[in-house]
């Protein structure tokens, strides 16, 4: 039987989540990215986005979520993440070790006193919590692989394979040129492209060492890569739909098959 292949972005914006008229066609919420691969149901990042998840999870038994790094806009949402909730259900996450932290304690040091009054003692599902240790992992019949990115305190990049189609999953880098060579070889040939483009070409040169990318960076990235279709995520908070979309008709103009993306937005591979 072929399993589909979805992708449905959840949250897309960096740093805090933004509420307001000026943010809602491109989402206020942050990095959550619900994937549907090879009969798995996976969850990039947990941040305020994944609030939406309820509904799109309903159905599944097993939750799968992998965490790119433990800054608190990719984390936020851990606390009211709606499957974890869910009595019978079983949750796994996996995260690289980072600053001598374990996945566990990286997830602990947000659930915890004085910034957050519970632990996971709240959640009603069974949770599974795994180190990522080796360059690859299977999660049922899909391969995930990881990279580690220019970010301060480190982040993952993950390519999700199944069937002859991939998923490449970059969000906070600093497309560097030795950085830009190495994640076009990760993701050489992806169906799917979700890259860090979170500064305008005008701002980027004030944000450089700050671990995030242009527009024109990520656009590179995509066509050095080959990928079929590239995304941008991580929006800057500052950033209103009316500035995003002179942006997305630029970048379309410039980069056919390189869009900004927009949260609820969906891809069918």
């Amino acid at each position: 039987m072929k399993h589909k292949f979805q992708v449905i972005l959840l949250g897309v914006r960096g740093s805090i989540p933004v509420s307001g008229a000026d943010f809602v066609k491109y989402g206020g919420s942050t990095l959550c990215v619900l994937v549907h691969m090879g009969g798995e149901t996976i969850l990039l990042d947990c941040g305020s986005g994944v609030l939406q998840s309820g509904s799109l999870t309903a159905d599944a038994h097993h939750l799968s979520i992998l965490l790119s790094h433990p800054h608190v806009d990719h984390l936020i949402g851990l606390p009211m993440c709606p499957f974890l909730y869910e009595a019978g259900k079983l949750a796994t996450f996996y995260a690289v070790p980072r600053g001598g932290l374990s996945t566990q304690k990286q997830m602990e040091a947000l659930m915890s006193p004085p910034l957050w009054p519970v632990g996971f003692e709240a959640f009603r599902a069974k949770l599974i919590i795994k180190d990522i240790l080796e360059p690859s992992i299977q999660i049922g019949s899909v391969l995930v692989e990881h990279i580690e990115l220019l970010h301060p305190g480190g982040a993952s990049a993950f390519r999700l394979s199944y069937g002859g189609r991939s998923l490449v999953y970059a969000s906070d880098c600093e497309l560097s040129q030795n950085q830009l060579s190495r994640l076009s070889a990760f993701a050489k040939d992806c169906d799917l492209l979700l890259c860090d483009g979170q500064y305008s070409d005008e701002e980027y040169p004030l944000r450089v060492g700050w671990g995030h990318s242009s527009w024109s960076m990520a656009a590179a990235l995509g066509k050095a890569c080959a990928a079929k279709r590239t995304v941008l995520v991580h929006h800057a908070p500052q950033y209103t739909d009316d500035f995003l979309d002179k942006a997305d008709r630029w970048l379309r103009s410039c980069h056919p098959n390189c869009t900004l993306g927009r949260c609820g937005e969906e891809f069918a591979l």
